[in-house]
């Protein structure tokens, strides 16, 4: 079992996207996928999961997400690493 830590439940309003990380990436994802011709189903899949990777590990697309939602402490781990 994993160790209990202190979390908060973080409410995402569905009508402000700018504050959520996951809508910023579909929003690239969307924007790559119109831009390129898509050949069948397991091409739009590559696509999306290519632009995912690239989008997720840059470290700006959730750095300030969580500097703003979690603990500090938390925070601090995570961005410092």
């Amino acid at each position: 079992m994993p160790p209990v830590t202190a979390s908060r439940p973080v409410h995402l309003s569905s009508h402000s996207p700018d504050r959520s990380p996951v809508e910023q990436i579909w929003r690239a994802i969307k924007r790559e996928v119109s831009a390129t011709f898509v050949t069948g189903y397991e091409h739009v899949i590559a696509t999306i999961a290519r632009v995912f990777k690239k989008l997720a590990a840059k470290r700006a697309n959730w750095e300030k997400w969580v500097k703003i939602f979690l603990s500090p402490m938390y925070a601090a781990k995570m961005v410092s690493q």
